[in-house]
C-alpha cells in the first residue's frame, strides 16, 4: 500500500468522522432544516382576568362616543295596527352620539343627540341577529331630522355607576304610559345597567332601580347578572345581563292620556311590560387611583348589547258613540333594541372642553343616594 493510498483513506475516515459529528450536533444532518430568522413581533400580552372587579362606566370630557341604536317594534299597536289585523313592524335606525361635556363630583354630563336616522315600517319581522333581509321591504316613514332631535335629543347627568341624576330636553311621542320613557330608552341602551359599589364575580346577581323601563319602585324592579369575565389584549370584557319588569295600573284621560287625577279619568291601562338584555362591557383598570381600595376598578363602555322588551297591556276606553260602553283594546308587542359602537363615525375632541375633575373611582365612592 502505497503512502498516497493510505492519506487518502485517512482523509476519507476524516471526512466521514467529521460528517457523523455534525449529525449528532443539534439541527445538524442532512436532513436539519437550514436555520431560520427568529420571529422578534411581540406577541399581545392579555391580561388573566379577574377574579372580582368593581365596574364604572368611563366618559372622558370633551370626547364624542357614538352608536348605532336599532329599534324593532313589532305587534298589536293602537293608532298603527288593529287589534283583530296582522301586526305592524316598525324600524328605527339611528346614530345616536354621546357628547361629554364636563365632569365634577356631581357626576358626568352628556349630551345624547341624534346625527342620522332612518324611521319606516318593514313588510315582515325580523330574524333574531336584527339584521333586515333585502327582500324585507321597507315603507320608509318621512320625518325631518330635527323632529327626531326634539324627541330624543337630551341632557343627563350620569353617575359612573351608570345611574341617571337628572334628564332634561326630549319629549315622548307616546300619548299612554307604556313603562317606558323613549326618552330614557336610549340612554338606557347605552348605560342599560346600574352597577353595585361592591365587587362582582362571576354568577353575582344586584339588584338597581332603574334602566329602560323607568324608575318606579314598588312597581319597577331590576336585577343585573355578571355571566362572564374574558381577557383580551386592549381590555377585559364583561358579559352583564339584566332582566326587569313593571307594573302598569294607570288612568287615562278621554284623550286618551295617562293622568294622576281622579276626576279626569275615564279608562285604564293595565298589565306588565318585561326587559331581558346582555351585554358586553369591555373595560380597563385604572392607572391611577384616588381611593385606597384593594379591590380592582375596571372602567368603560357597553361595546355591544342587545335588549328585548315584551309589552301585554289592556286599554279600556268609553266607546265614542256609546259613552255608556266600553271598548277593550290589547296591546301586544314587542321591541328589540340593537347597540353596536358606530366605528364610521370618528370620536371628536373638544379642545375647549373641560378637563375631569375626577377619576371614575372618586367619582364612583363620592356618590350617594340620588
Amino acid at each position: 500500500m502505497t503512502d498516497t493510498h493510505f492519506r487518502s483513506r485517512n482523509r476519507a475516515r476524516g471526512l466521514g468522522a467529521l460528517i457523523a459529528l455534525c449529525a449528532l450536533l443539534p439541527g445538524g444532518g442532512a436532513l436539519a432544516k437550514p436555520p431560520t430568522k427568529p420571529n422578534n413581533t411581540p406577541k399581545p400580552k392579555t391580561t388573566p382576568a379577574p377574579a372580582s372587579a368593581r365596574l364604572a362606566y368611563n366618559f372622558e370630557a370633551g370626547k364624542s362616543y357614538p352608536y348605532k341604536v336599532l329599534l324593532l317594534l313589532d305587534g298589536h299597536i293602537p293608532g298603527l295596527s288593529l287589534s283583530d289585523g296582522p301586526p305592524v313592524h316598525i324600524l328605527a335606525d339611528l346614530t345616536y352620539v354621546a357628547n361629554v361635556k364636563k365632569q365634577d363630583e356631581k357626576g358626568t354630563e352628556i349630551s345624547f343627540s341624534v346625527e342620522a336616522a332612518e324611521l319606516g315600517f318593514l313588510e315582515k319581522e325580523v330574524g333574531p341577529d336584527g339584521k333586515i333581509a333585502a327582500d324585507n321591504e321597507k315603507i320608509p316613514y318621512d320625518i325631518p331630522l330635527d323632529q327626531v332631535r326634539g324627541m330624543f335629543n337630551v341632557t343627563a347627568l350620569l353617575h359612573p355607576d351608570g345611574s341617571i341624576a337628572s334628564v332634561t330636553g326630549g319629549s315622548s311621542p307616546l300619548r299612554i304610559e307604556i313603562g317606558v320613557d323613549l326618552r330614557k330608552l336610549f340612554i338606557a341602551a347605552v348605560l342599560p345597567v346600574v352597577f353595585p359599589q361592591n365587587a362582582l364575580k362571576t354568577g353575582d346577581a344586584w339588584p338597581f332601580e332603574e334602566g329602560a323601563l323607568g324608575r318606579k319602585p314598588g312597581t319597577t324592579t331590576y336585577t343585573g347578572h355578571l355571566i362572564a369575565i374574558r381577557p383580551n389584549p386592549k381590555a377585559t370584557d364583561f358579559e352583564v345581563a339584566q332582566d326587569a319588569q313593571t307594573l302598569i295600573a294607570s288612568k287615562l284621560d278621554k284623550e286618551g292620556n295617562s293622568t294622576d287625577n281622579a276626576s279626569q279619568a275615564v279608562g285604564t291601562l293595565d298589565g306588565k311590560v318585561t326587559a331581558t338584555g346582555t351585554m358586553r362591557f369591555a373595560a380597563i383598570l385604572p392607572t391611577k387611583r384616588t381611593i385606597a381600595d384593594t379591590t380592582p376598578l375596571y372602567a368603560g363602555r357597553q361595546a355591544q348589547g342587545q335588549l328585548t322588551l315584551n309589552i301585554v297591556l289592556k286599554k279600556v276606553m268609553p266607546d265614542a258613540d256609546h259613552p255608556d260602553q266600553k271598548v277593550v283594546t290589547p296591546i301586544d308587542a314587542r321591541g328589540r333594541l340593537f347597540v353596536t359602537v358606530d366605528s364610521d363615525v370618528k370620536p371628536a375632541t373638544d379642545p375647549k372642553a373641560a378637563k375631569p375633575a375626577s377619576t371614575p373611582a372618586s367619582d364612583s365612592a363620592k356618590k350617594g343616594s340620588k
